[in-house]
């Protein structure tokens, strides 16, 4: 049984990194126009 928090925690982590590379992608395509 995982900790609560430990998901809560990974959650956190996975939507992060989902903005970041959304921003990156969408930088980069500013860059390309």
């Amino acid at each position: 049984q995982l900790d609560p928090h430990l998901l809560m925690f990974f959650d956190d982590i996975a939507l992060r990194r989902r903005n970041y590379e959304h921003k990156e992608k969408r930088s980069r395509s500013l860059v390309e126009e």
